[in-house]
């Protein structure tokens, strides 16, 4: 999956059923936020294709839901393979599993971010 330099917001991929989505600038590529029975997973994939590169479990907290979907931007953003980004947690939801939660956030902590303060 290449690196997304930029993103912009979308309507909903056909079939998905997905909410704030986003895709890159020739819309190869999206990431949005799905609603299961449990609550809610930040997904991403292909446009047009039934495979998803991510799909992480975020339960019903809202607040979390929002963080994973900020956190999924920055991954796509930095990461232009995605071999070391882990694809789904082995407990639901996300914040559960201790070894998936480290794991993505090491990595989002190696990434050079321009952060700026308001």
């Amino acid at each position: 999956m290449p690196k997304m330099p930029a993103y912009h917001a979308i309507d909903s991929p056909e079939g998905t059923g997905m909410i704030h989505c986003y895709a890159n600038e020739d819309e190869t590529y999206f990431f949005g936020v799905y609603e299961v029975i449990f609550g809610y997973r930040v997904r991403a994939g292909e446009l047009g294709s039934p495979y998803l590169h991510l799909d992480w479990c975020c339960g019903n907290n809202w607040p979390f839901v929002e963080a994973m979907h900020c956190v999924m931007k920055c991954v796509l953003e930095n990461d232009v393979d995605l071999t070391n980004v882990p694809t789904v947690s082995k407990l639901k939801p996300a914040f559960n599993d201790l070894e998936f939660m480290t794991l993505l956030l090491s990595l989002v902590s190696s990434y050079k971010l321009d952060v700026k303060v308001l």
